[in-house]
């Protein structure tokens, strides 16, 4: 998780999503790198793939105000 984040504040987004990916697949419950997944997937322009994201962490942590308020932001982009 750290590594993705520290390789997206380098400039390795790519490589960043790859990390996330990896780490959302051994801890599909963890809120912080789904989150954190569903944000560097929104900043490379993936808005469908991050919406996926942000359904998970929403229907994970239906109360958490700032994965409802990403998914109304993606929701907003990704209407037809």
């Amino acid at each position: 998780f750290v590594l993705g984040i520290a390789l997206e504040d380098a400039g390795e987004r790519e490589r960043a999503l790859a990390v996330l990916s990896a780490a959302h697949e051994r801890r599909p419950g963890d809120r912080d790198v789904l989150l954190t997944l569903a944000t560097l997937t929104l900043r490379a322009g993936r808005l469908e793939d991050a919406a996926v994201h942000a359904r998970a962490l929403v229907a994970a942590f239906p109360d958490d105000p700032e994965a409802r308020a990403l998914l109304a932001r993606l929701e907003g982009e990704t209407a037809p």
